[in-house]
């Protein structure tokens, strides 16, 4: 009787250790404690920053966390990933179960003088591979969290963002010209109407009134091809973050580009990052190292050349950067220039001292310069992304 209780305890664990499945998709709570868990706490975020993620405008802030919660593909590979972890979680809590179970059996009867030796020795031996068995699950689980799979998925998230970061900025910068074509049209409707009247006064030629149409139809050409373009990024940009093409998305402001971040840059001072965290040299370290002189030099000198890519790139990106925050303080002080400009206009205007058409020509070129100073707002934005990519890694040098 007794010795038929131990088999049946060890044949229940081992039915335990049977049970563990080798994969298993999590689409609700993994554990009782999780059960009253809110959908913000089961995907570790704050009911406020869960509700931000999910109402339907997406700022620039929140594309990292959109494309890992929601982009279709990327939120399928980490769903796949963390399935995988959860399945190894799971085994690791059944194995200490098991293995717990094994040892209070051992402590129950190791001092039974009915115990027969073989039993003893099937005790310890279920003790020592229970203890084993998790003791592999931990490993398997450090490995996972540090494996290559993980650091691919990671990998790809960063091009996503940065692709959907690059989206967002194109985006604003024809949302913006888009705007500024509208009132160009409308603008260019005043100034043809008002010399088609000047004509009829004999105080405008034929010529002017041409001039005046064509621009028209030039501004209503751009709006139309510009209406288009933005229409399709727009279904590409929201979709990259999860919703559908025809959802109603308030698209948010672009942040200014950090001043005191651009001041910080120094390719001498971060190329031993960009150089420590750029795939293509990560892939070229980890090669083994060639045991023939010659071709150990071949090596060694195409590692070089490839590492005077990456500092020639990254001083280009650097060049970039300034050469933008050049052009975007010239298109503020011509910005500033043109709304002066206009504002004397408007008095002149208003004295009787200028036409209406010369005067809707004074706002036509301020529109002009507002569109270029959002251009070139956006253009240094974009301009100092690139170069902080480049010195997380993601900087093309082949």
């Amino acid at each position: 009787m007794k010795k038929t209780r131990v088999i049946t305890i060890a044949m229940c664990i081992f039915s335990l250790l049977a049970a563990i499945p080798v994969y298993a998709q999590q689409t609700k709570p993994r554990n009782p404690s999780e059960a009253a868990m809110s959908e913000a706490e089961l995907n570790g975020y704050s009911e406020e920053q869960w509700s931000m993620l999910k109402d339907n405008r997406l700022e620039y802030g929140e594309i990292k966390e959109l494309v890992h919660s929601f982009n279709p593909t990327m939120s399928g590979y980490w769903e796949s990933f963390d399935d995988g972890m959860r399945s190894v979680e799971y085994s690791i809590d059944v194995m200490k179960e098991a293995k717990k179970s094994a040892e209070d059996t051992f402590d129950l009867y190791k001092s039974n003088p009915y115990l027969s030796a073989e039993d003893r020795a099937n005790l310890m031996m279920l003790v020592a591979m229970t203890s084993s068995a998790l003791t592999q699950y931990n490993d398997t689980y450090r490995s996972l969290k540090k494996s290559s799979a993980a650091r691919q998925i990671a990998m790809g998230e960063d091009q996503y963002v940065r692709a959907v970061q690059k989206m967002m900025i194109g985006y604003k910068t024809m949302e913006s010209n888009v705007r500024i074509l509208k009132k160009l049209v409308e603008l260019n409707e005043a100034s043809l109407k008002a010399y088609r009247d000047m004509q009829d006064k004999g105080m405008a030629t034929e010529t002017e009134v041409l001039k005046a149409q064509a621009e028209l139809i030039s501004a209503r050409s751009s709006l139309a091809g510009l209406e288009a373009a933005a229409k399709q990024l727009y279904a590409q940009l929201i979709t990259m973050c999860g919703w559908k093409a025809d959802d109603a998305v308030v698209i948010g402001d672009i942040p200014e580009a950090d001043e005191a971040q651009i001041a910080a840059m120094d390719p001498a001072a971060d190329f031993a990052r960009a150089a420590g965290n750029n795939t293509t040299l990560i892939s070229l370290r980890q090669q083994g190292r060639n045991k023939h002189e010659g071709a150990l030099k071949a090596q060694d000198d195409y590692y070089t050349f490839m590492e005077d890519s990456l500092r020639i790139r990254l001083d280009t990106l650097y060049a970039a950067v300034i050469g933008a925050q050049y052009e975007y303080e010239g298109a503020r002080a011509g910005c500033e220039g043109a709304g002066i400009s206009r504002e004397a206009m408007k008095k002149q205007h208003d004295s009787g001292m200028l036409s209406d058409a010369q005067y809707i020509g004074s706002q036509i070129q301020l529109l002009r310069k507002e569109a270029a100073l959002e251009t070139a707002r956006n253009n240094l934005r974009q301009a100092a992304e690139d170069y902080e990519w480049a010195v997380r890694g993601y900087c093309d040098i082949n």
